[in-house]
């Protein structure tokens, strides 16, 4: 009697568990994974822009 309670329950957490899961949040990896680069171009534009207002703001 106790083996058949817990497979009752391991079936009902099993159904449980199917249920909750969501098909459309799944992750999809299939396809070409786009790294990102960093640029550094803008970073020596903006300390240089930095570097002209700070001279103009403390004169």
């Amino acid at each position: 009697m106790k083996k058949k309670v817990n497979v009752l329950i391991l079936l009902l957490m099993v159904i449980f568990m199917v249920g909750c899961t969501d098909e459309e949040k799944v992750s999809i990896t299939d396809g070409d994974i786009k790294t990102q680069e960093v640029t550094t171009d803008n970073t020596t534009e903006n300390s240089e822009r930095e570097k002209k207002l700070r001279l103009l703001m403390n004169p």
